[in-house]
């Protein structure tokens, strides 16, 4: 599910339609990756059901089966661009904090739009645990169709007539 609304919003909404694991599975481990300030280049990720802190090799090194990822669109944004640019990542460490005082759009500003994701990007490798990308603009959810196109999946959007 690729929505404008918050992360928390589109989780309920995915959990209320079996898009995403409740809490109640425990097989199933759901992650959120938000991006952290100042650049917006640094992923935090933390599970859903515990707020437990997931390092970022982890996140990769998961079973695709048994993880559920829920982005925010300065994570979605962060990890398209190619993984030496992500800190957080195995090449660079990260210990910021994100700044929840800082507004989206001034976070989205921080990250240069790509029309077309590399294939060597963070993402790429990531999109099949993908469930739920939250706060996407647009342009977010064209290059969200270009990445599942690019792996050979068919893809339709409803909009909501406005």
């Amino acid at each position: 599910m690729c929505t404008g609304d918050n992360a928390h919003t589109g989780m309920a909404v995915a959990r209320n339609v079996n898009m995403l694991a409740r809490k109640e599975n425990s097989d199933i481990t759901v992650i959120m990756g938000e991006a952290a300030a100042p650049d917006f280049r640094c992923v935090n990720f933390t599970t859903v059901d515990a707020g437990l802190s997931v390092d970022y090799a982890d996140v990769f090194a998961s079973d695709p089966s048994k993880t559920e990822l829920v982005l925010t669109a300065t994570a979605f944004n962060a990890l398209c661009q190619p993984s030496s640019m992500v800190t957080g990542s195995p090449l660079s460490d990260c210990g910021r904090e994100c700044d929840i005082n800082t507004s989206c759009d001034e976070r989205m500003s921080l990250i240069p739009p790509k029309d077309h994701v590399n294939s060597d990007a963070p993402i790429v490798s990531l999109m099949p645990m993908v469930r739920v990308l939250a706060r996407m603009k647009p342009n977010d959810k064209v290059q969200t169709i270009n990445l599942l196109q690019d792996r050979g999946l068919v893809v339709g959007m409803v909009g909501d007539g406005g």
